[in-house]
């Protein structure tokens, strides 16, 4: 699981807190709430968590070459269900 990147909250801009961690940490204390709208979005790697960042600013690949799936998914605390958007591999 990358650990670079996480989920976020999304409200009047479109990366806010809280930050959704797609691990398990001790400085976890997210708390979910009605109403709450954020996303869930992992990449998980085949091989190994370590990645890099292209020059172009956007794409990330594994450094060990390994296949990565990003999800993304998204929640909206009164409807009180997740809708997954496409997720895609490579």
């Amino acid at each position: 699981m990358v650990r670079e990147y996480c989920g976020h909250g999304i409200g009047r801009g479109f990366h806010e807190e809280p930050q959704v961690l797609h691990y398990d940490s001790p400085e976890t204390n997210v708390v979910l709430k009605p109403g709450m709208t954020f996303t869930i979005e992992p990449m998980v790697n085949a091989g190994k968590k370590e990645i890099r960042s292209m020059k172009d600013g956007w794409t990330v690949k594994t450094k060990d070459r390994e296949l990565v799936c990003a999800v993304r998914a998204y929640y909206c605390g009164d409807r009180q269900r997740l809708r997954n958007s496409d997720a895609t591999q490579g």
